[in-house]
């Protein structure tokens, strides 16, 4: 399965379901004022930290910082 995914998709599944959840992420964090932790736990992290970790290895920026930087 993952050889066959990574084909199709370009990308191993692990991979690509974070990614996935990052983006949503990014959408919440600009279209509500939900705060940081709830993302964190409806994405299906329990651990804040490890997301805001994980977000700002990907993102480059934190779930804040990239809050700040995109509302208008």
């Amino acid at each position: 399965f993952i050889r066959i995914f990574r084909q199709e998709v370009g990308e191993p599944p692990a991979s690509y379901i974070i990614r996935r959840k990052l983006e949503q992420a990014e959408l919440w964090l600009v279209t509500t004022d939900r705060p940081i932790k709830n993302i964190a736990a409806a994405l299906g992290y329990d651990d804040t930290s490890y997301f805001v970790r994980l977000f700002r290895q990907r993102i480059g920026q934190s779930p804040q910082q990239y809050r700040e930087n995109t509302k208008h």
